[in-house]
């Protein structure tokens, strides 16, 4: 007698083995989510960037981390003004907002705008670091993350050797040329902006003409509205040039203090 085949007991057998797949790519995709580290977006501020808080206004100019002696250091300018000439400034580091570690952070101020932090010792597995300055006069806890520098190890590393005994005019020669560059940027960018909107003038003027030379071939009312157009057209004229004196009037300043800072420049290159 042929044997016979037990279709259901093959169906639960195959229900079985399909369940198993199932539960081992679903353990095989989130336990690896467990052991692999996701990669964190990490943002670090730019040379350059600003921060305002109470007043007053912070603007990195270098940062750099030595990873051979546990070094970070970075140098910001932070101008005098009437509110805050008496301010005594503190400097806050944190990996993240729940870190209470202390680090050892050196405040040296070079001149009166010009100040060098330099964060020793730091643990060799940090990622990022984002650091508060404000006055002692301000809660630090009150900043949010655009009042603070944020600074990711893999984009400031160096490997220029680290320099101990550098000199406060070492310093400030390097907040000058940034300065100068800084300046002269400036410049190109209005001389580019003026030469645009002379462009538009010249190109408001060659559609004033055209319409000007139709006139006489309107009617009253049409010549009405082209006067209007024409002279709507000239006001845009006028505002532009207001807006290209007081340009040239800024690039007189921003060259006198290009010629003054090439001057330092100078001097200190001299020292």
């Amino acid at each position: 007698m042929p044997k016979k085949i037990n279709f259901r007991k093959n169906e639960r057998k195959k229900y079985q083995q399909m369940v198993v797949i199932i539960v081992g790519v679903f353990l095989l995709f989130f336990g690896s989510r467990l052991f692999i580290k996701p990669e964190v977006d990490i943002k670090t501020s730019k040379i350059g960037e600003e921060v305002s808080l109470d007043m007053r206004t912070i603007t990195l100019i270098k940062r750099n981390y030595y990873p051979t002696d546990d070094v970070f250091t970075f140098s910001f300018y932070s101008p005098v003004n009437s509110t805050n000439v008496l301010d005594e400034l503190h400097v806050s580091v944190k990996k993240n907002r729940t870190d209470t570690d202390k680090y050892d952070i050196d405040l040296k101020q070079i001149n009166e705008e010009l100040y060098v932090v330099t964060i020793k010792n730091l643990p060799t597995n940090w990622e990022k670091l984002d650091v508060a300055i404000y006055p002692k006069t301000s809660k630090v806890d009150s900043l949010n993350d655009s009042q603070k520098f944020h600074f990711g190890k893999k984009d400031v590393t160096t490997s220029e050797p680290y320099n101990s005994t550098k000199t406060k005019d070492s310093y400030e020669l390097e907040a000058v040329k940034f300065e100068i560059d800084t300046t002269d940027k400036k410049l190109r960018k209005n001389t580019q902006k003026e030469k645009t909107w002379q462009q538009e003038i010249k190109k408001i003027r060659k559609i004033n003409k055209g319409l000007s030379a139709t006139l006489g071939e309107k009617t009253t009312k049409e010549k009405e509205e082209l006067k209007l157009t024409i002279g709507q057209n000239n006001s845009k004229i006028q505002s532009i040039e207001k807006e290209i004196s007081t340009l040239k009037e800024q690039d007189k300043e921003l060259e006198l203090k290009l010629e003054k800072l090439t001057n330092r420049k100078q001097e200190l290159q001299n020292l």
